[in-house]
């Protein structure tokens, strides 16, 4: 058994030649058409707009990507922008303003090109973790055409979880090597630091990768914590500022602050599963979602008994299916920053799940791989067989699914006007489809959306006197240009 340990271990190995003979035919293939499969999907986003969401502070009004004096890199070191502490995201904002000025298609070239990077080093990951190529592939491919992710990759202001999520695979990629040398971790611990400054949600890696060494390679929590004490650290300074800025500048939806954590919880337990049925179904998505947070004991009560029957079935069978109840784990893990428990302006969002569908893709079709070899043992072409069309199927259902809802996001007014539709009651969606038509001229559309937001009951005092001084400044400009 430790021989067979030895050999697997040996032949995962980045530094065994191995390791790559057995990749370097069909691997680059797959690479290839990982690569090709974005690129084709996404090119057409070089056509499109800023939009009013972030855009205007993360870029176009950003005085920080505009210059690379040395005070201005002090700045983009330690200042603050849009309630996130994001100086990689910053600085990479920088570098397009120098080669694109203002031209918005090569901000969404640099996104989709890094969407690209992220599915092959998916398909890296797991490749080495499991030896299984087309699997891997699959998963890669079918997170890289998902609807789901198309926030993510085509909201320019999103670039943020498009950085961390390439810096935090490429630090998995070396994390999960059993015998790693000095190099590889501290190699492994810049990328970290990178995927940090790059978006927070990076903190909740060490626990994953802590996980992974007791789970899989059997370690001691206590030494497998041990061993990440650079990274726990990391996480808790980058967290702390994090927090900080989210409760000193406010923005989007704000009403689930008043909650206690308790409350959270529960609306969150039911959140969860909103997510997974997106991943599998996805409908209508929408840059904004207002989720029911009243009235729903019921659904708190399955929700709940739901997510208690999945931890026990992953506690009895931890020891069977190792890789399965690390990747569910994961999954678990890689939603926690996101779910309220330290206040954030939304409740729900696509772009959270970026990250978080590479394990729930992962479990689905390696789950699948193992019932049907299960189903077919004396017919094995044919487990394959099944196997290559549920995936084409799969990634030929989700790209359509993504062309399909991809022009929403072409300008502020295409976006603002499909999420209205979406989510009409919500004050933040009604106030931004004002500013996108005072944006463009039309100041008494706006003005008379800005009527009809007013006496919304959801309004806070923040929002109120916000929507009371947009009034007085487009009636002032209506009235000075009627003159």
């Amino acid at each position: 058994m430790a021989d067979q340990k030895n050999r697997v271990e040996n032949e995962n190995s980045i530094n065994n030649p191995g390791f790559w003979d057995r990749f370097s035919y069909s691997g680059l293939f797959f690479i290839g058409s990982l690569f090709f499969l974005v690129i084709i999907l996404y090119s057409q986003t070089a056509g499109y707009d800023f939009v009013n969401w972030d855009d205007p502070w993360y870029v176009v009004n950003n005085s920080l990507v505009k210059s690379w004096h040395p005070e201005n890199l002090y700045k983009i070191g330690t200042e603050i922008v849009t309630r996130n502490y994001a100086p990689v995201t910053i600085f990479s904002y920088l570098v397009d303003h120098s080669v694109w000025g203002l031209w918005p298609g090569g901000y969404h070239l640099t996104n989709y090109l890094l969407h690209a990077v992220n599915a092959i080093l998916i398909y890296l990951l797991l490749y080495r973790l499991t030896g299984s190529k087309f699997s891997s592939w699959a998963v890669a491919a079918i997170w890289a055409v998902h609807p789901v992710n198309l926030e993510s990759v085509v909201w320019i202001s999103a670039r943020k979880g498009l950085l961390s999520g390439a810096f935090i695979l490429a630090a998995l990629n070396l994390w999960v090597i059993p015998k790693r040398t000095s190099k590889q971790e501290g190699w492994a611990i810049l990328f970290f630091a990178l995927a940090l400054f790059s978006k927070a949600i990076a903190v909740v890696i060490p626990a994953i990768i802590i996980l992974y060494e007791v789970q899989i390679h059997k370690e001691k929590w206590s030494k497998a914590i041990a061993g990440k004490i650079i990274p726990c650290f990391m996480s808790i300074m980058l967290l702390l500022i994090t927090m900080m800025a989210q409760n000193t500048q406010l923005g989007g939806i704000r009403e689930h602050y008043e909650f206690s954590k308790l409350k959270i919880l529960a609306i969150d337990s039911v959140i969860i599963w909103e997510y997974v049925q997106m991943l599998l179904f996805p409908g209508e998505l929408s840059v904004m979602y207002d989720p029911e947070t009243t009235g729903i004991t019921g659904a708190v009560i399955v929700s709940v008994l739901a997510l208690g029957l999945v931890g026990y079935t992953l506690y009895r069978l931890r020891h069977k299916y190792s890789y399965m109840t690390w990747a569910v784990c994961s999954f678990i893990i890689l939603l926690v920053p996101i779910l309220n428990l330290f206040p954030i302006t939304t409740l729900m969002n696509d772009r959270y799940l970026y990250l978080p569908s590479i394990p729930f893709w992962a479990v689905i079709v390696f789950g699948m791989r193992y019932i049907l070899k299960f189903m077919f043992q004396k017919s094995p072409a044919v487990s394959r067989g099944l196997i290559v069309v549920a995936v084409f199927f799969a990634v030929d259902f989700y790209q359509g699914k993504t062309q399909k809802h991809m022009p929403v996001w072409k300008n502020g007014l295409s976006l603002w006007t499909a999420t209205i539709k979406q989510v009409p009651d919500l004050p933040v969606v009604q106030i931004q489809l004002a500013n996108t038509y005072h944006s463009l001229g039309q100041d008494r559309k706006a003005l008379s959306i800005l009527h009809r937001t007013i006496n919304s009951e959801r309004l806070d005092e923040a929002d109120r006197k916000r929507v009371q001084e947009k009034m007085r400044a487009w009636k002032a400009v209506r009235i000075s240009s009627l003159k």
